[in-house]
Protein backbone atom coordinates (compact mmCIF):
# COMPACT_ATOMS: atom_id res chain seq x y z
CA UNK A 1 0.00 0.00 0.00
CA UNK A 2 1.40 3.35 -1.04
CA UNK A 3 0.12 6.59 0.48
CA UNK A 4 0.85 10.01 -1.04
CA UNK A 5 -0.21 13.48 0.10
CA UNK A 6 0.24 16.53 -2.16
CA UNK A 7 -0.86 20.13 -1.79
CA UNK A 8 -1.26 22.76 -4.49
CA UNK A 9 0.78 22.56 -7.67
CA UNK A 10 3.98 21.44 -5.93
CA UNK A 11 5.69 18.70 -7.98
CA UNK A 12 7.09 17.00 -4.87
CA UNK A 13 4.91 14.97 -2.52
CA UNK A 14 4.55 16.27 1.04
CA UNK A 15 4.38 12.70 2.30
CA UNK A 16 4.98 9.46 0.40
CA UNK A 17 5.30 6.14 2.20
CA UNK A 18 4.84 2.51 1.25
CA UNK A 19 3.90 -0.43 3.45
CA UNK A 20 4.34 -4.04 2.36
CA UNK A 21 1.16 -6.05 1.82
CA UNK A 22 1.79 -8.26 4.86
CA UNK A 23 1.42 -5.23 7.14
CA UNK A 24 -2.40 -5.42 6.96
CA UNK A 25 -4.98 -7.74 8.52
CA UNK A 26 -7.92 -8.44 6.21
CA UNK A 27 -11.47 -9.10 7.40
CA UNK A 28 -15.03 -8.92 6.12
CA UNK A 29 -16.58 -10.52 3.07
CA UNK A 30 -15.86 -10.38 -0.67
CA UNK A 31 -18.48 -7.60 -1.03
CA UNK A 32 -17.45 -5.65 2.09
CA UNK A 33 -13.71 -6.05 2.64
CA UNK A 34 -11.69 -4.30 5.37
CA UNK A 35 -7.95 -4.03 5.97
CA UNK A 36 -6.31 -2.73 9.16
CA UNK A 37 -2.79 -1.72 10.11
CA UNK A 38 -1.68 -0.72 13.60
CA UNK A 39 1.70 0.28 15.02
CA UNK A 40 1.47 2.34 18.22
CA UNK A 41 5.10 3.47 17.89
CA UNK A 42 4.58 4.65 14.26
CA UNK A 43 8.01 3.32 13.33
CA UNK A 44 7.34 0.67 10.67
CA UNK A 45 10.07 0.67 8.04
CA UNK A 46 8.73 2.31 4.88
CA UNK A 47 5.75 3.76 6.74
CA UNK A 48 7.39 6.09 9.22
CA UNK A 49 4.80 8.17 11.04
CA UNK A 50 1.88 5.85 10.22
CA UNK A 51 0.21 4.61 13.37
CA UNK A 52 -3.22 3.40 12.30
CA UNK A 53 -4.86 2.70 8.93
CA UNK A 54 -8.30 1.35 8.12
CA UNK A 55 -9.32 0.72 4.52
CA UNK A 56 -12.86 -0.36 3.56
CA UNK A 57 -13.92 -1.45 0.09
CA UNK A 58 -17.65 -1.74 -0.57
CA UNK A 59 -19.46 -1.54 -3.90
CA UNK A 60 -16.29 -0.35 -5.67
CA UNK A 61 -15.91 2.59 -3.24
CA UNK A 62 -12.93 3.01 -0.95
CA UNK A 63 -13.14 4.72 2.42
CA UNK A 64 -10.09 5.18 4.58
CA UNK A 65 -8.88 6.45 7.92
CA UNK A 66 -5.23 7.31 8.55
CA UNK A 67 -3.65 8.28 11.84
CA UNK A 68 -0.05 9.10 12.56
CA UNK A 69 2.42 10.47 15.07
CA UNK A 70 6.02 11.57 15.44
CA UNK A 71 6.31 12.71 11.81
CA UNK A 72 5.75 16.32 10.75
CA UNK A 73 4.24 16.89 7.29
CA UNK A 74 4.77 20.45 5.97
CA UNK A 75 1.16 21.21 5.02
CA UNK A 76 0.17 24.83 4.41
CA UNK A 77 -2.42 25.63 7.10
CA UNK A 78 -4.00 28.76 5.61
CA UNK A 79 -7.71 28.04 5.05
CA UNK A 80 -9.11 26.64 2.91
CA UNK A 81 -6.83 23.61 3.30
CA UNK A 82 -7.03 21.16 0.39
CA UNK A 83 -4.87 18.04 0.15
CA UNK A 84 -4.73 15.50 -2.66
CA UNK A 85 -4.53 11.97 -1.25
CA UNK A 86 -3.54 8.96 -3.36
CA UNK A 87 -3.83 5.39 -2.10
CA UNK A 88 -2.33 2.69 -4.31
CA UNK A 89 -2.71 -1.01 -3.60
CA UNK A 90 -1.09 -3.15 -6.29
CA UNK A 91 -2.50 -1.99 -9.63
CA UNK A 92 -5.50 -0.23 -8.05
CA UNK A 93 -5.25 3.50 -7.38
CA UNK A 94 -7.71 5.88 -5.67
CA UNK A 95 -7.15 9.65 -5.61
CA UNK A 96 -9.31 12.29 -3.98
CA UNK A 97 -9.09 15.91 -2.91
CA UNK A 98 -9.67 16.34 0.81
CA UNK A 99 -11.03 19.41 2.55
CA UNK A 100 -9.33 19.81 5.93
CA UNK A 101 -9.78 21.73 9.17
CA UNK A 102 -6.92 22.35 11.56
CA UNK A 103 -7.26 21.42 15.22
CA UNK A 104 -7.40 24.24 17.77
CA UNK A 105 -3.75 23.52 18.65
CA UNK A 106 -2.76 23.59 14.98
CA UNK A 107 -0.93 20.26 15.25
CA UNK A 108 -3.37 17.99 13.41
CA UNK A 109 -5.93 18.02 10.62
CA UNK A 110 -9.37 16.45 10.24
CA UNK A 111 -10.01 15.82 6.54
CA UNK A 112 -12.75 14.41 4.36
CA UNK A 113 -14.23 14.60 0.91
CA UNK A 114 -17.48 16.29 0.03
CA UNK A 115 -20.36 13.92 -0.67
CA UNK A 116 -21.77 14.12 -4.17
CA UNK A 117 -25.40 13.37 -4.99
CA UNK A 118 -26.33 12.51 -8.58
Amino acid sequence: MRLVFNQGAAPTALYEKQLVAGSFVQSGSPTNTKWKFTNKLANTSGGEGLQKITLKLKANKLSDTFGGRYFAIPIGATPPIHIRQTVRIGDVCATGVLDCLASSSGTSLKCGTALFTP
